[in-house]
Order: structure tokens, then sequence, then C-alpha cells
């Protein structure tokens, strides 16, 4: 693995990680009666970003790992 490998390959990561931070829905933190608290999503949780464009960007991100991974496997001299 060469030098482009590894810069494809930091861009699928930071890809992946976009992807993710967009899929995270908003917390809203509410009190339980027993004293605990539990997050739980609010109804702007289903967005078209959170539902379309979040898995379409992590799904990006791990296409593009494989051609990180390839770049130039053809190219090397055998032996």
């Amino acid at each position: 693995m060469n030098k482009t490998n590894f810069l494809i390959l930091a861009a699928a990561v930071m890809l992946i990680a976009t992807g993710c931070i967009l899929m995270r829905p908003p917390i809203d933190v509410k009190a339980m009666p027993n004293g605990h608290h539990a997050p739980t999503p609010g109804p702007e949780a289903m967005t078209a970003q959170r539902i379309r464009l979040a898995p379409a960007v992590c799904l990006a991100g791990y296409v593009l790992v494989v051609p990180g991974i390839l770049y130039g496997m053809w190219s090397r001299p055998k032996g």
C-alpha cells in the first residue's frame, strides 16, 4: 500500500464519520419517575437528513474503502 491508498482510505473514514454524525438524533432528556434520566429521541429525529442523507454518506464511505484497498494492485510489478 502506498500514500494514495491511505489518502483514499482517510477520505472513506471521514465520509463514514460524517454520515454517523449526521445520523445521530437530538436527545431530549426527560426525568423519569424513579429519579433517573433516560434519553428519548424527539419527533425531530425522523428528518430527511437522518433517514436519507446520512445513510447515503455512510454508504459512499464504505464503497470508497474498496478502491482505497485495491488502488494500484494491478499496476505493481509481479514477482
